[in-house]
């Protein structure tokens, strides 16, 4: 399965998206803030990153812009509840024309699954 990055500032979350990912047989690398994303997709080869919008010390929009630019391939999966009076469609539309795909907060087990699939083999999910 894939070696994925989630970026996700909310333990919780980000404990909940880690068991649903490993279940499923992926092998899952967490950075809590954009900075420690940013980091580890520098220094490490992943398969996809999934990134949180609404987040401290750098926000998810700047990670995937300087995801991109560093690995262009790379496809990155946008996730947001929204926050801080921007609200998870605000949040996601500015994503929209950086990420791969997006994601709206609160999601099933079974959106989460897809949209990873979906974004990973994009010829398959639009046949």
């Amino acid at each position: 399965m894939a070696h994925i990055l989630l970026i996700e500032d909310m333990k919780g979350v980000s404990d909940a998206l880690n068991v649903v990912l490993s279940i499923a047989g992926h092998t899952i690398d967490v950075a809590f803030d954009g900075e420690e994303g940013i980091a580890k997709i520098l220094g490490h080869s992943y398969d996809l990153v999934i990134c949180d919008i609404v987040m401290p010390r750098k926000d998810g929009t700047s990670v995937i812009i300087e995801s991109k630019a560093a690995k262009p391939r790379l496809p990155i999966l946008a996730v947001s509840g929204g926050a801080g009076g921007v609200t998870a469609k605000q949040a996601l539309l500015v994503a929209a024309g950086k990420a791969d795909r997006t994601l709206e907060k609160p999601f099933s087990r079974e959106d989460l699954l897809n949209a990873v699939r979906e974004t990973l083999n994009p010829a398959q999910s639009a046949a």
